[in-house]
């Protein structure tokens, strides 16, 4: 085919180029469009709700919504219900602050009418502001902070213990260990225990990474509570020494799952909250206003078919 038969059949230039150049706008704008939903409406924070990663907790939040528990990720304590919690579990994950003195009023009535908390510790630091919410809450629990270390009882490494002792517990009914991640333990006071170490696990007081027990007493190997569970009010609260449980390079470690389901399926509704955290992404945090107020669901609405109407006519 002649070069003059292309152009005939692919019709003038100046016609191709517009269109071509239209597409090729259109690819750019959706390209540009999808990127910021994805950036917008995904986290790479860790523990992060809506973080796929290895370090975000999406699995477990998908396996809250998979038990067909009504599910909300929220960053304000104001979402927790006032009326009849019982049939709720809140989840706080690795708080870096602490509660406001209006905030922590609202868990701890959240607690005392029913509702079950659980408050899931990092180490070190991290146990500060957990510590501190427990305190206000009248728990017994309280987060030691120093690493936990098990070299003969492990998965992948000392500072992977596997806890292998359970309590017959009704939350723990399922689970016959937990595997931590650099986790640290719980002093329990009067509260049960419901996961603990094995008796070779010992506290890295040093923070060598290294079993000095033959030549420090204080890291003498013994069983160590993990977690624990104690009635306040009507509720009750579980304190465990390790948020990363339930991250998604962990939640199939053995036991993590049943742990996270024995948690999970006796409710009706999980409330995650990261409100000392701030790791909802902006998207998701629209959709969550839009949910609570009808008068945006309703300015939302109007603006989506003004929107579809305006395209519709430029189409025409």
């Amino acid at each position: 085919m002649s070069r003059r038969n292309r152009l005939l059949e692919w019709g003038p230039t100046s016609e191709r180029g517009p269109f071509l150049s239209s597409v090729g706008l259109a690819a750019l704008v959706v390209a540009v469009l999808l990127g910021l939903v994805v950036g917008a409406g995904f986290s790479t924070a860790t523990f992060g709700a809506y973080n796929p990663s290895w370090d975000g907790t999406s699995e477990f939040v998908g396996l809250a919504e998979r038990t067909g528990t009504e599910t909300l990720v929220t960053s304000d304590v104001a979402r927790y219900p006032t009326g009849d919690p019982s049939r709720t579990v809140a989840v706080v994950f690795a708080p870096r602050t602490g509660y406001d003195e209006s905030e922590t009023e609202r868990i701890s009535q959240f607690v005392q009418r029913g509702g079950t908390l659980v408050v899931a510790s990092d180490a070190g630091a991290g146990a500060i502001p957990a510590n501190e919410l427990l305190s206000n809450l009248g728990t017994e629990a309280r987060v030691d902070g120093r690493p936990l270390r098990d070299e003969v009882r492990n998965s992948e490494g000392p500072a992977m213990p596997r806890a292998t002792n359970v309590t017959d517990h009704p939350l723990t009914r399922r689970v016959s260990e937990v595997t931590l991640n650099y986790g640290t333990v719980v002093d329990p006071g009067n509260a049960t225990v419901l996961v603990a170490s094995s008796r070779f696990a010992y506290l890295d007081v040093n923070g060598n990474d290294q079993f000095d027990g033959e030549t420090n007493t204080a890291e003498e190997p013994r069983s160590f509570p993990v977690a624990t569970v104690e009635q306040i009010g009507n509720g009750r609260v579980v304190v465990l020494g390790d948020p990363s449980v339930f991250i998604n390079a962990m939640i199939d470690q053995p036991g993590n799952r049943r742990l996270a389901l024995g948690l999970l399926e006796p409710h009706d509704r999980v409330v995650v909250d990261y409100s000392t955290r701030g790791d909802l992404p902006p998207l998701r945090i629209g959709l969550s206003l839009l949910r609570q107020s009808d008068p945006l669901l309703a300015i939302s609405g109007f603006v989506a078919v003004a929107v579809l109407g305006a395209i519709a006519r430029w189409r025409a």
